[in-house]
């Protein structure tokens, strides 16, 4: 799933050199398939999150799985740090074409890694004992059956009020992502509200900003032995203090001094993706990463015109507005994992079951493998 957001990104990189190279000569139409086309079309960003937490999740434990899933965040981070600090450079002296030349040999590099090393391994385990896919059966098992599981495997009964908890982490996920996209407006706020501020002056403080948030992921957060819904609540209910004293700020320090309170930003994101690993057994976990796949693909198409909608019918009279919008929203999601913390003994019901399923699935594999010799 990573490899089809990591090919979309390398096709799109190459249409963008094609683009660039010939954009006097080639017809308008074809400036639709650059960029973002090959991307999206290919899962972009929500395939590449469902790949990337699906594959952590089924390789981790309950008691450190948040943690673990925080230090994705944190290498991402790390590297949105780096290109935010290089790029710049590495335009001014190789261009457009030695910019886009290093980006495809990333992509390709994180392909070859990824089939070698993730995918490989993971495939051995998948055939030992089973027949290989037909590949006239292919796309009904990716585009049918992959989406009717995943719809039953949402809709499935389960013990005491799992059920209930599990869409109450669904449209808290929404919301995390509604709120995800005010960053795409804090560039423009900034730059008219704080006069000082210039686009260099944002790349620094852009990558000041996620080095702080990626070490507190880090070091501060394996050490806090707190459930997973706890720290959304204590983190969002930070951040929700952060969004309402931002309008009124209008100096850059005091803007700065506000963002501490953001430290736990991407501890958020894991937290929250972890619980849905408590919400399901093990071999369920993929399909309900499905769901949040499609949640987190929603929520922009949504979100991006609200906000950009409030912010130009605000811009003149009070354009900290998008702030406020981002704090309420916070405090709907907190009271979703308040919600969630009081019924947290309920998890237990899942996790109890998760062995006896696990065997039950490692006996079937068993007797498959045990059949397939025979044959």
């Amino acid at each position: 799933m990573c490899g089809h957001a990591i090919l979309g990104a390398l096709l799109g990189t190459v249409f963008d050199s094609i683009n660039y190279a010939w954009i006097k000569t080639l017809p308008t139409g074809f400036f639709y398939l650059c960029g973002d086309f090959w991307y999206s079309i290919l899962g972009g960003n929500a395939v590449y999150y469902l790949g990337t937490y699906s594959y952590g999740a089924t390789i981790t434990k309950n008691e450190n799985r948040a943690s673990i899933l925080a230090r994705f965040n944190a290498i991402e981070l790390a590297g949105w740090v780096l290109g935010s600090l290089v790029s710049p450079s590495i335009f001014n002296y190789l261009g457009y074409y030695g910019s886009y030349s290093i980006y495809l040999t990333c992509c390709v590099l994180a392909l070859i890694y990824l089939y070698h090393f993730v995918l490989e391994p993971i495939k051995k385990k998948m055939e030992t004992g089973k027949e290989k896919n037909e590949t006239s059966n292919f796309f009904r098992k990716i585009f049918v059956d992959s989406f009717v599981q995943m719809v039953q495997t949402l809709l499935k009964k389960r013990p005491g009020p799992i059920r209930c908890l599990l869409f109450l982490q669904l449209i808290s996920y929404f919301f995390l992502w509604f709120n995800y996209q005010y960053e795409n407006m804090e560039y423009l706020y900034m730059t008219k509200v704080l006069h000082e501020f210039d686009e260099n002056n944002y790349a620094y403080y852009y990558a000041a900003k996620q080095s702080l948030q990626g070490l507190f992921i880090i070091f501060v957060m394996p050490k806090l032995k707190i459930h997973p819904s706890l720290f959304c609540i204590i983190s969002l209910s930070l951040q929700s203090l952060s969004y309402f004293m931002l309008p009124w700020l209008k100096e850059v320090w005091m803007y700065f001094t506000a963002q501490i309170l953001m430290l736990a930003y991407y501890g958020t994101w894991a937290s929250a993706r972890t619980l849905f690993t408590y919400c399901v057994h093990e071999n369920e976990i993929g399909k309900i990463y499905a769901s949040v796949g499609i949640v987190a693909s929603i929520a922009p198409l949504l979100s991006n015109p609200a906000y950009r909608t409030l912010y130009n019918l605000t811009i003149d009279n009070f354009p900290g507005a998008i702030f406020l919008l981002a704090g309420f929203k916070n405090i709907a999601i907190v009271v979703i994992f308040a919600i969630i913390f009081m019924k947290r003994s309920n998890f237990g019901l899942i996790q109890s079951n998760n062995e006896e399923a696990i065997s039950d699935h490692r006996r079937e594999n068993i007797e498959v493998t045990n059949v397939s010799t025979l044959d």
